[in-house]
């Protein structure tokens, strides 16, 4: 998943109302001023995809757990992709 610039204002600043332009310029209606800044917004970007990097990674990690689980109650490998998936 991409993390672009109005995810991160809507994540930073609840309620706002903004244009973006082609340019990637914001343009504030509500509040009239930014409440952030630039370094702010990307700051936000980066925060934002670093945890859907460790979202994805912890989902990984567990299904490798209950996998392992359930090998160790004695299930196939058949068995556990049967009840979990591939």
């Amino acid at each position: 998943m991409i993390i672009d610039k109005a995810t991160a204002i809507s994540s930073l600043v609840e309620g706002a109302e903004y244009v973006i332009n082609i340019a990637g310029e914001v343009t504030w209606i509500k509040p009239t001023t930014a409440p952030v800044t630039d370094e702010q917004i990307n700051a936000e970007i980066a925060r934002l995809q670093a945890k859907v990097i460790s979202d994805k990674e912890a989902e990984i990690a567990a299904k490798a757990s209950a996998q392992a689980k359930l090998a160790a109650l004695g299930l196939t490998p058949a068995e556990v992709t049967a009840i979990i998936g591939n």
